[in-house]
C-alpha cells in the first residue's frame, strides 16, 4: 500500500476496497511512468472523494503532460523533458496520497484518521506558538536551574508545561499534512539547540510516524537535518527514521533530487556508512526477539521455578549471623545452576544481551498497561529522571532507584519507565532494599566502563540506536491498537536491496559484512541471498562464499542446490575436507550412494582415522549392498573407538544381510542390554527366524508391537517393507504373513 499507507479496519466495506485497489493500480502505473493510465486512476479516486478541488489539480498536470508529448511529437529538442517527466509523475503520486488521505479522514477507523479527525474539531496551536511556548518554559526552567531552584512549585509546573507542549507537537507533526516552507522552517528551528532533547525526539519521532503513513519531501528533509545536529539522541533517532522512509518509498525517491542530494551527501562521511551498517545488525538481531522471548518463558523460567525450592533450602541452611565469609557466595547455588543447564543458557541470554539482542521484551512487555503509556506520544519519549510522572507519589527511595535506572544503558527508555512505574507500587522496605542493592552493582558496573573513555564513545551511539530500536519494537509488538500500524518488523530491513541506499553500500566489504552477519545470526535466506550476489562480482572466486551458500541451501532444505555450490566450492578449492564431507551427504540424501562414496573416500584420503568418514562410508556400502565392505568401515570405527548403540545396529543389520547371523544376533543381545528401540525387536527378530528360532522371534516381534501407541499398524508396515530382505535370510515369503499373524495372536 503506498498512498496513505495504513492497516484497515473494515475489510468489508466495499467502498474501502475499491480505494485501496485503485491507489494499488496508480502506484502500479506511476512505477511504469504511465501517467495517462495513472492520471485516469487519480480521477477515479476523485470521483469517490467528491473533492472537486483535486479535480483542478489533475487538469493542470495533465495539461503539462499533453504540452509536453505534444513538443515531443513535433521534434523539437528539449534537454529538460526528463526533468519535466520527473516533475509530473512526482506531483501525481503526490496528488494520488492527498486524495487516498482524503478518503480516509472521512471514514477510516484507524488511530491515526481517528486522530485526524478529532484534531480537526480541536483548535490546535500553530507551529509558531507552540514554538513560542515551548521557548517560554524551557527558558523558566533555565533560569530555575541556574537559581538551583528545579523543585520549586513554579519549575515542576513548567517541566510539565513543556511535557504537555512537546506532545501537542508530536500529535500535530504525527497528524500534519503535507508540510509548507514556513512550517518546515519552525520546525527546523525546534531541532537546533536550546530546545529541549525530549521536545527534540519527540519531533524526530512524530516525522517518522507521520512519514509511514505518507511521503512528504520536507519532512524527510527534516530528519536529515535532525542528523546533522550535534546530540547523538538526535541523530541516531533520525537516521533510523530516515533508513526506515527511504526503504518504504525506495521505488519513489529517485523523483525527488534534493532528497538524493543530502543522502549523497552523507554518504561521503564514514561515520554515516558505519552507523547505516549497526543499525541494520541491530534490525537483524530483532527478528530473534521472539525466539529469545520464547527460550526465556519456556526453558529458562520453568527450570528456575524447579530448583527455587532446592535453592532456598542452600540459603536458608546459612547461619545468617555467622560474619565469617559474609561477602561469599554459596557455591552450592552453582552447582545447581550447573546441573540444571541454566548456567549455560544464562550465559547465553547474557552474550546476546551483549550483542544488543533484545532480551527484556518478554519481562516488560506486560507491563505498559501503566495510563502514562495510554498517551501515544509517551512510547517514543527519551527517558527523564526528572519526568513528571516519575514524581508522583515517589519517596527518596524510589527517585534513588530511578536515577539508577538511568543510567542502564541496556534498557531501552520504554521498559526504563515500566520498570519506575513497577518500584512505586511495592512497600517502603522493599524499596529501600532494593535501592542499596541496585545502587551498590550499578556503581560498579559504571565505574568499570568509565576506566575506558575511548570505549564509552565508541559505544554511545550503539546504545542509543539500540535502545530506540527496542522502543520501536514495543510500540508495534505491544501498543492495543497496533494493528492500526504497519509493522515495520514484519519484514526485514534489507536496506542492501534498495536502489537508493543499496548503490552505496554495495561494495564486497559492506555486503560481506551484512551477509555474515545474517549467517551468523542463522538467518540463513537473507544471508544466502547477499552471498550469491557476492558470486555474480567479475572475477569473484571465493570458495567460502560458495560453502556458505552450500550451507545456507542445506539447512534451508535445497539439497540439490546446496551440492552445486559445494561442488564449486570444491572446485576452486580441491581437496577441503568440509566440503568433501558436504558433497558426499548431499549426494547420500539426494539417494546416490555411489556417488557419496568416492567423495567420502576423498575424505578418508584426508583424515584416514576420522570416525564420521568411515562410518558413513559403511553406511554407503550398506545402501549399495556391499554389506561385506559396509563391515569392515564398522569394525574400523568399532576398533578406533566403539560408538554404542549408535554402531552395534549398523554392524548388526549388515551381519544379518551378509548371512553372518550368529554375529548378528551377538550385536542384538549388546543393543537389547542398553537402550532398545521398537527397529531392533524387529531386526533381532528376523535375525532369530532366519537362524530358525521361531518361538524367540515371535517373542521379540511381540515386544516390538507393544513398544508404542498404534505399533501394530507399524509393525506391520515394517514386516511388509523387509520382505525382500527376509526372502533374501531364507524365509518363504509364503511363510511371512503367517508369522505375521502369530505375532498379532500372541498380542491377544
Amino acid at each position: 500500500m503506498i498512498f496513505a499507507c495504513i492497516i484497515p479496519v473494515d475489510t468489508n466495506n466495499m467502498t474501502y476496497k475499491e480505494t485501496q485497489q485503485k491507489a494499488d493500480n496508480i502506484a502500479s502505473f506511476l512505477e511504469k511512468r504511465q501517467l495517462k493510465n495513472a492520471f485516469e486512476g487519480v480521477r477515479a479516486l476523485i470521483e469517490i472523494s467528491k473533492e472537486w478541488i483535486f479535480q483542478e489539480e489533475l487538469d493542470r498536470i495533465e495539461t503539462t503532460y499533453k504540452y509536453m508529448l505534444q513538443y515531443m511529437l513535433e521534434g523539437a529538442d528539449d534537454p529538460e523533458r526528463d526533468k519535466v517527466h520527473n516533475d509530473l509523475l512526482r506531483t501525481t503520486f503526490e496528488l494520488a496520497n492527498k486524495v487516498a488521505v482524503s478518503l480516509h479522514d472521512k471514514n477510516n477507523a484507524a488511530l491515526y484518521y481517528q486522530n485526524r479527525r478529532n484534531q480537526e474539531i480541536n483548535n490546535t496551536l500553530s507551529y509558531n506558538k507552540l514554538s513560542a511556548f515551548i521557548e517560554e518554559e524551557t527558558t523558566k526552567i533555565s533560569f530555575s536551574d541556574l537559581l538551583k531552584d528545579k523543585d520549586s512549585e513554579g519549575a515542576l509546573q513548567a517541566s510539565k508545561q513543556l511535557e504537555s507542549l512537546s506532545s501537542q507537537l508530536f500529535y500535530k507533526v504525527w497528524l500534519s499534512n503535507a508540510l509548507n516552507q514556513d512550517e518546515a522552517a519552525v520546525l527546523r528551528k525546534l531541532l537546533q539547540e536550546p530546545t529541549p532533547l525530549q521536545t527534540q525526539c519527540l519531533l524526530v519521532s512524530a516525522l517518522t510516524l507521520a512519514l509511514k503513513e505518507f511521503f512528504d519531501e520536507e519532512k524527510l528533509l527534516l530528519l536529515f537535518e535532525a542528523y546533522g545536529v550535534r546530540e547523538e539522541e538526535i541523530r541516531q533517532r533520525a537516521l533510523i527514521g530516515i533508513l526506515l522512509v527511504l526503504y518504504r518509498y525506495d521505488q519513489w525517491i529517485y523523483l525527488y533530487p534534493e532528497v538524493y542530494n543530502r543522502l549523497s551527501h552523507w554518504m561521503e562521511h564514514p561515520d554515516f556508512i558505519k552507523n547505516i551498517h549497526l543499525i541494520v545488525r541491530q534490525f537483524i538481531l530483532t527478528k530473534e526477539t521472539e525466539k529469545i522471548s520464547k527460550k526465556i518463558s519456556e526453558e529458562l523460567m520453568p527450570e528456575m521455578m524447579k530448583i527455587t525450592p532446592t535453592l532456598r533450602q542452600k540459603i536458608t541452611g546459612f547461619d545468617l549471623m555467622d560474619d565469617a565469609g559474609v561477602n561469599d557466595k554459596n557455591p552450592d547455588w552453582m552447582n545447581l545452576l550447573d546441573e540444571s543447564g541454566l548456567t549455560d543458557k544464562l550465559q547465553e541470554i547474557n552474550q546476546l544481551q551483549i550483542e544488543g539482542a533484545d532480551v527484556m521484551h518478554s519481562s516488560f512487555s506486560n507491563l505498559k498497561m501503566y495510563p502514562f503509556f495510554q498517551e501515544l506520544s509517551n512510547w517514543f519519549l527519551p527517558f527523564s529522571s526528572s519526568h513528571s510522572a516519575l514524581k508522583n507519589g515517589s519517596d527518596s527511595y524510589v527517585m534513588e532507584i530511578v536515577h539508577i535506572i538511568d543510567e542502564m544503558g541496556y534498557m531501552c527508555n520504554s521498559d526504563k519507565y515500566s520498570l519506575c512505574f513497577s518500584m512505586i507500587q511495592i512497600p517502603e522496605s522493599y524499596r529501600k532494599m532494593m535501592s542499596a542493592q541496585m545502587s551498590a552493582e550499578i556503581s560498579e558496573m559504571l565505574k568499570q566502563e568509565k576506566e575506558d573513555n575511548s570505549l564509552l564513545r565508541d559505544k554511545r551511539a550503539e546504545t542509543i540506536s539500540n535502545q530506540y530500536i527496542h522502543d520501536l519494537y514495543r510500540f508495534y509488538k505491544v501498543h492495543p491498537r497496533r494493528q492500526d500500524f504497519e509493522d515495520v518488523f514484519s519484514t526485514p530491513l534489507a536496506i542492501h536491496k534498495t536502489r537508493t541506499i543499496g548503490q552505496f553500500i554495495a561494495d564486497r566489504k559492506s555486503l560481506l559484512s551484512i551477509g555474515s552477519y545474517y549467517f551468523d545470526r542463522n538467518q540463513l535466506a537473507d544471508a544466502r541471498d547477499i552471498f550469491i550476489q557476492l558470486t555474480k562480482e567479475e572475477g569473484d572466486a571465493d570458495a567460502v562464499l560458495f560453502q556458505k551458500i552450500g550451507y545456507c541451501e542445506q539447512m534451508e532444505g535445497n539439497i540439490e542446490a546446496a551440492l552445486a555450490a559445494y561442488l564449486k566450492a570444491d572446485l576452486i578449492d580441491s581437496g577441503h575436507s568440509w566440503t568433501l564431507k558436504k558433497v558426499a551427504h548431499c549426494y547420500r540424501i539426494l539417494k546416490k550412494p555411489e556417488e557419496a562414496l568416492v567423495y567420502y573416500q576423498k575424505a578418508e584420503r584426508l583424515s584416514p582415522d576420522n570416525l564420521s568418514v568411515q562410518l558413513n562410508i559403511g553406511h554407503c556400502y550398506l545402501e549399495l549392498k556391499k554389506y561385506k565392505d559396509a563391515l569392515k568401515s564398522y569394525f574400523k570405527v568399532e576398533y578406533l573407538n566403539s560408538s554404542g548403540a549408535k554402531l552395534w545396529r549398523p554392524i548388526a543389520w549388515s551381519s544379518f544381510l551378509s548371512g553372518k547371523f550368529e554375529q548378528a544376533a551377538q550385536y542384538y543381545d549388546k543393543i537389547l542390554s542398553a537402550q532398545p528401540e521398537m527397529i531392533d525387536y524387529v531386526n533381532y527378530g528376523h535375525t532369530l527366524l532366519a537362524m530358525k528360532q521361531h518361538k524367540r522371534a515371535i517373542s521379540l516381534y511381540k515386544l516390538a508391537a507393544e513398544a508404542s501407541q498404534h505399533s501394530q499398524e507399524k509393525f506391520i508396515q515394517m514386516m511388509n517393507e523387509d520382505t525382500p530382505e527376509l526372502i533374501l535370510a531364507g524365509i518363504k515369503e509364503r511363510d511371512i504373513p503367517i508369522i505375521v499373524d502369530q505375532v498379532l495372536y500372541a498380542l491377544g
